[in-house]
């Protein structure tokens, strides 16, 4: 069996619209969602969207959209079910191209000390 504890799962929407976006926002913290497991963006940042934890091909055609006027929604959930919820609250309020990724894990420096 895998160990999930420790896994996380990265669900992705565009929306055509800020409006839609913020009510989506609204609607993942009204539902337990951390904000700060909560990312939204509406332009193309300096450094791309490489660093959400989106693949690379995948952050490419985000910036198209972005550049188009479109916004990026990003929801980081700990397992499948807040995976579930997360992409049901977003196409919910009409977000597109709703996909889910699992994020690298980051290695823990203590874990695997030697003594």
């Amino acid at each position: 069996m895998t160990d999930t504890k420790d896994k996380k799962l990265a669900v992705f929407g565009l929306f055509n619209d800020v409006d839609s976006l913020g009510r989506a926002v609204a609607a993942l913290e009204a539902a337990g969602f951390a904000n700060s497991d909560i990312s939204a963006l509406d332009k193309v940042p300096e450094d791309t969207t490489l660093g959400m934890g989106i693949p690379e091909h995948e952050a490419r055609r985000y910036e198209a959209f972005l550049r188009a006027g479109g916004a990026l929604l990003s929801v980081h959930c700990s397992d499948a079910e807040w995976a579930r919820r997360a992409r049901s609250i977003m196409d919910g309020f009409g977000a597109t191209d709703v996909d889910k990724t699992r994020e690298a894990r980051v290695p823990d420096p203590d874990r695997h000390a030697h003594r």
